[in-house]
């Protein structure tokens, strides 16, 4: 190729796991490339210079057009960084591509296997997501019998035919502190999962929403019969892509649903909905439950806010979970709002840019 073998650059893509590469702007022809483009691609270096079409046709082909958005924004960044998805005969396989412009005669970069760190990702937020719902579930599942327990020992304490029995009016009292003990433990343990580490970075990944939300509401769906709500979730058929941290996304996304089911009265119905802008995917979530009061609406997104009411069975509700959301959500340049009427339920709605 145009560089020599002896040059440090071809020594050193010659023996790397990623593919280095050098293209010639002017002549529009490539000048180096690095041999691990086989193992990344099943291409050769050799047919690829005969024919650099080649390379296009293995993109995946719902990720061509991103893959034209990035290259085309390159003259102007002068550096570009993109992830998408090549089908290498008949494996599926994602790629990280950085290119540098050096001059106005040379780019140069290097193709990277991001295979294996994009299957951890992803099955890491599945299981955070699943994490994330049986946490809701458990919640809602273990305070209502600690609940009715410590109803019933009140009861006891109460009845005229104990009140002169120390050993009774003890134990009583002991149940009622393990009770209360085990209930603040429940509203800690869903407050650490679920409102607490915006500090966190961000790290925004191409995602495909349909199938990231899908993998959400389908924990939900799956506990119907212990939560005693119905979960539906209603997207497009085409496929959404956008640009952002989906564990984040998941968190907000959980939160909203969590306190949905607190404020929404047993054989309620809730519904998440994913749509697409030009520049901007949306995701809502519906439910009808006992909806906010028009006064304490201003006040949602407050840190510590004003509008912070107990669910429909005491749980803690808002509080900061939805100033956590609004910051989550404002560190990927999106924002965050409220619909309701009360009485008739409440729509929340997350817009996100969805990048390049």
């Amino acid at each position: 190729m145009g560089i020599i073998e002896n040059d440090l650059f071809s020594r050193l893509g010659n023996v790397a796991r990623d593919c280095y590469f050098a293209f010639n702007i002017i002549d529009s022809k490539l000048i180096y490339l690095g041999k691990a483009i086989y193992a990344i691609t099943g291409l050769d270096a050799g047919s690829i210079e005969k024919d650099a079409e080649s390379i296009w046709e293995i993109v995946h082909p719902e990720d061509r057009e991103y893959v034209r958005q990035v290259l085309t924004t390159l003259f102007k960044s002068k550096h570009v960084q993109a992830e998408f998805r090549i089908l290498n005969g008949d494996q599926l396989k994602y790629v990280q591509f950085s290119a540098y412009v050096i001059d106005n005669n040379l780019i140069a970069g290097h193709v990277s296997d991001i295979t294996n760190l994009k299957n951890n990702i992803f099955y890491a937020e599945k299981i955070n997501a699943r994490k994330n719902a049986m946490l809701g579930v458990l919640a809602h599942d273990l305070k209502e019998p600690v609940a009715i327990i410590n109803m019933m020992a009140s009861a006891i304490k109460n009845n005229p035919a104990v009140k002169d029995n120390e050993d009774i009016l003890t134990s009583v009292k002991v149940i009622q502190q393990l009770c209360d003990r085990n209930i603040t433990l429940i509203k800690d343990l869903m407050n650490k999962e679920f409102l607490e580490a915006p500090e966190v970075g961000i790290r925004k990944e191409r995602t495909y929403m349909n199938n990231a939300l899908a993998d959400i509401i389908t924990q939900y769906q799956n506990s119907e019969k212990v939560i005693d709500r119905s979960f539906d979730f209603v997207r497009p058929e085409t496929h959404i892509y956008a640009t952002i941290d989906m564990f984040k996304v998941a968190q907000c996304v959980n939160n909203l649903i969590v306190n949905a089911i607190k404020f929404t009265a047993d054989g309620g119905h809730i519904v998440l909905r994913l749509t697409e802008q030009a520049n901007t995917i949306q995701i809502c979530l519906d439910d009808d439950g006992i909806g906010i009061p028009a006064n304490l609406q201003p006040y949602l997104f407050e840190e510590r806010s004003r509008a912070h009411r107990p669910g429909l069975r005491g749980e803690n509700g808002y509080g900061m979970g939805l100033s956590i959301i609004r910051l989550l959500v404002e560190f990927q340049g999106g924002k965050v709002w409220a619909e309701s009427t009360e009485g008739l339920g409440s729509t929340f709605c997350i817009e996100l840019p969805k990048g390049i």
